[in-house]
C-alpha cells in the first residue's frame, strides 16, 4: 500500500497542469523522446501500426491518470529493449481519490491467473493474462473484481530510457481511448518532485 501522506488527487492534478505545460516548450527532438522514436530502435518499434501514427495526438490530447502495473514480462538480458507490462487503470475519479483501490483489485487478478476457470468470459480474460502473445487494449476488467468500477486492462510497452526507474505498483499513464488504443507511461524525467518521491521515494 501507499501510506505516504498525500493528496493523491492534488498530486496527480499538479502533474496534469505540469504536463500541459510541458507540452507547450517541448522541442521537436524532446517531443521524439516522449514519443519513444528518439532512435532507430524507437522508431522501428510498432512501425505501420495505426497506434505508431496516432501517438503525437495521443500525447497531445491525452489525460494522465494513474494506473497500477501488476506484471512485466521480458526474455532478454538487453536492458535497453522495450518490454510489455500489464497494467490496470480507470478514468473514474474513485482511482484518482485512492489509487491505493488498484491493490486489492490487482490481487484478485493474480489469483484468477491461478486458478481454474470454467466460465467462458473468464476463460477469456485469463488468455490476456497468461499467453505470451496476448496484447490487451482497453479490456475492461470483469465486474465481479472491479467492484462495478470501470475498469481496464492494457498492455503498456517500458521504454528503459524513459523509465530507467521501473517498478511494478503505481505508476502514471497517458490514455485517451478516442484518440488511440494504445495506453504510455509518462516518462521519468517529466514527472514532478511529489510524483517522484509518490513512485520511487525520490
Amino acid at each position: 500500500m501507499y501510506n505516504l501522506p498525500v493528496d493523491y488527487k492534488k498530486t496527480l492534478i499538479e502533474q496534469r497542469d505540469d504536463y500541459v505545460r510541458l507540452l507547450s516548450t517541448l522541442t521537436k527532438q524532446e517531443f521524439s523522446f516522449l514519443a519513444g522514436k528518439d532512435s532507430f530502435r524507437g522508431k522501428c518499434f510498432g512501425f505501420l501500426t495505426r497506434a505508431y501514427y496516432q501517438r503525437s495526438r495521443l500525447l497531445r490530447e491525452g489525460q494522465l491518470v494513474y494506473g497500477y502495473a501488476f506484471k512485466a514480462w521480458t526474455n532478454t538480458t538487453d536492458s535497453s529493449k522495450t518490454f510489455p507490462s500489464w497494467v490496470i487503470f480507470s478514468p473514474e475519479d474513485t482511482f484518482s481519490v485512492n489509487p491505493n483501490l488498484y491493490v486489492e483489485l490487482a490481487d484478485k487478478i493474480q489469483l484468477l491467473c491461478d486458478s481454474e476457470v470454467k466460465d467462458k468470459d473468464l476463460k477469456k480474460f485469463k488468455a490476456l493474462l497468461t499467453e505470451e502473445l496476448a496484447d490487451p487494449c482497453y479490456v475492461k476488467v470483469p465486474d465481479r473484481y472491479s467492484d462495478g468500477h470501470l475498469v481496464y486492462m492494457s498492455t503498456i510497452y517500458v521504454r528503459p530510457n524513459q523509465l530507467p526507474i521501473f517498478r511494478l505498483g503505481l505508476s502514471i499513464i497517458i490514455m485517451n481511448p478516442n484518440v488511440s488504443k494504445e495506453v504510455l507511461y509518462l516518462p521519468q524525467k517529466y514527472m514532478n518532485k511529489q510524483v517522484s518521491k509518490l513512485l520511487f521515494n525520490l
